[in-house]
């Protein structure tokens, strides 16, 4: 592991050692490297384990995650979440920046009681101990895992970000209650500005990202529309960032730094990547792993991290 490797995101296959810092996906890969490296540029000044918990920090953000069974998935996912706040805090890094979720069975049960909906149910109660939690809400992914139980993933920073909303969508925290007892606990993207100098001026975490327009799932039963339409989304969200907090520099060249996409049914996967290399992968290495999406109707999503290195 490189001194300045924050995390190292391993894609289905089993990590080469018991190093903190390594999160095994448990995801089976269709398209691209087996593990992808998370840094700032800063070298690592402490990681540890406890109590199941594994984290790693370079002073100014902290990623952490921890793994657990669901059986029960608003007592599982709560608890994760008031575990993972107290580790944060507890290391001084309280601001929430981006988490990634991945639950067994995401679409089971029916109703109310389907397992993401539970989920969903469980993260708020806990999100919503802190006073100020709708202000500081991360960006996020959540996707059906291919193993038993809740693997959740955070990383966490000394100081807030800037939580980012969709124009072409309704905040997923302002849902109807059509998708649920308790609306998903997520902003769209989260701007990291560096204002020090030194690396990138802004990073964008842009969180799992499918083809919703307003509320509203598109393009059923089309993969291929459903993509597109999911590259508009991450297209418009990019443009809002610039307007609205780069009104002095014109509108940005925002830089990919990497892609995952995830994608309902393994035979899609020739379509889809051979799609994404036109539309997005702009030659960057991409990750394409199966995994059920949080709606039934929805058979692709895809997040992103973009740098922008400023003016010149």
């Amino acid at each position: 592991m490189p001194p300045d490797a924050l995390a190292c995101l391993h894609h289905g296959e089993p990590p080469p050692d018991a190093d903190p810092r390594r999160l095994r996906l448990p995801l089976p890969r269709l398209h691209g490297p087996a593990a992808e490296l998370w840094s700032a540029g800063r070298p690592v000044l402490a990681a540890g384990s406890e109590q199941g918990l594994h984290w790693a920090h370079d002073g100014q953000q902290l990623f952490a995650h921890l793994s657990v069974a669901a059986e029960d998935v608003i007592a599982a996912s709560e608890d994760v979440y008031w575990r993972l706040e107290r580790l944060v805090v507890h290391h001084g890094f309280p601001y929430w920046l981006r988490t990634w979720n991945y639950l067994a069975g995401i679409n089971a049960g029916e109703g109310d009681g389907e397992r993401y909906r539970q989920f969903c149910l469980g993260r708020g109660q806990a999100l919503a101990a802190r006073s100020d939690f709708e202000r500081h809400l991360p960006a996020a992914t959540a996707i059906g895992s291919a193993e038993p139980g809740l693997v959740v993933a955070v990383l966490a920073g000394r100081k807030p970000g800037v939580a980012l909303e969709n124009p072409r969508q309704v905040a997923a925290f302002r849902y109807p209650r059509q998708y649920g007892p308790r609306s998903p606990s997520f902003t769209r993207a989260m701007l990291l500005r560096d204002e020090s100098g030194a690396g990138a001026a802004a990073r964008l975490l842009v969180s799992g990202t499918a083809s919703i327009v307003g509320h509203a799932t598109r393009h059923a039963g089309d993969v291929l529309a459903q993509l597109d339409e999911a590259a508009v989304n991450v297209e418009a969200l990019l443009r809002h960032a610039a307007v609205s907090h780069f009104p002095d520099v014109g509108e940005p060249m925002w830089t990919p730094e990497s892609f995952k996409v995830y994608l309902r049914h393994a035979e899609h996967a020739e379509a889809v990547r051979a799609a994404f290399e036109r539309r997005l992968a702009h030659g960057l290495p991409w990750t394409l792993l199966q995994g059920d999406i949080c709606r039934q109707d929805l058979l692709v999503e895809l997040e992103a991290v973009y740098r922008w290195d400023g003016p010149g």
